[in-house]
């Protein structure tokens, strides 16, 4: 076990194309009180859509936001537009991948790595 939550606690996963207009993310983030994502930013155009949204949502709702990369082409537009969007600096800071993490070779090219860039803003 990663954690322990009350029985007050609700999860709630959203599917949605963040590269569309009227992107139903918005309203799924409209309740959310902590966001996770996980090597989403795989291209330009989904870094930005991402780093809109969250940006956005992160400004107004002054929530939590833990959001990790790989390294992908999407990352530094993701940057860009999220502190844009937020209105301060954010980076990525390479971290440690937990010993727990059974998955630790790359989806892609399956080489093997040791660390992940986490935001922080």
């Amino acid at each position: 076990s990663c954690g322990v939550f009350s029985e007050q606690v609700s999860l709630q996963t959203s599917r949605c194309d963040v590269c569309e207009a009227g992107s139903a993310l918005g309203e799924a983030l409209a309740s959310a009180d902590i966001v996770v994502v996980s090597d989403l930013l795989y291209s330009v155009e989904v870094g930005e859509a991402v780093g809109r949204h969250l940006g956005a949502w992160a400004r107004k709702n002054g929530q939590k936001l833990v959001l990790t990369d790989g390294g992908r082409s999407g990352s530094q537009r993701f940057l860009e537009v999220f502190a844009s969007e937020f209105g301060s600096p954010s980076r990525f800071e390479q971290v440690p991948i937990p010993s727990w993490a059974s998955q630790r070779n790359d989806l892609f090219d399956g080489e093997r790595t040791s660390t992940v860039g986490l935001l922080r803003y």
